[in-house]
């Protein structure tokens, strides 16, 4: 699940007490029960918003106008890395920010972890998940 911008008004963790419209990006990975922040767009423009409308569709998340004390009517892109882009195991293993991927030995392949085919333990999924700490 991908999360961008929105309303820290309420002084959240993220919001460092002074801005009311976000450009945050996040991730929750599913299969680890874990957040992670994702690195905030690089664009010539402040993307900082709330009250958009994100959508995802055919591997690429749009993010649709919002509001940042003005209308806006623009639209961003952010295409995530993909796990088919792995090469072999270790690579598949690394685990990038916002994507969790897990081998498959008997196709030679990087899947995402929710669409491997076949019985995926759970043991498997955990055991591919990072340490967790407490924070």
């Amino acid at each position: 699940m991908l999360v961008f911008g929105g309303n820290t008004h309420n002084d959240t963790s993220m919001s460092h007490g002074a801005k009311c419209f976000s450009s945050d990006f996040m991730a929750y990975d599913l299969a680890c029960d874990e957040w992670s922040v994702l690195p905030r767009p690089d664009l010539h423009h402040d993307v900082n918003r709330f009250g958009h409308t994100a959508v995802y569709s055919d591997s690429v998340m749009y993010v649709f106008g919002g509001f940042n004390s003005l209308l806006m009517s623009d639209i961003l892109m952010y295409t995530p890395a993909s796990c088919s882009s792995a090469p072999n195991a270790a690579v598949c293993a690394a685990n990038w920010l916002g994507v969790h991927c897990l081998w498959n030995a008997t196709l030679g392949t990087c899947l995402p972890w929710d669409s491997n085919p076949g019985p995926l333990d759970e043991q498997t999924a955990l055991a591919s998940c990072g340490t967790r700490t407490c924070r």
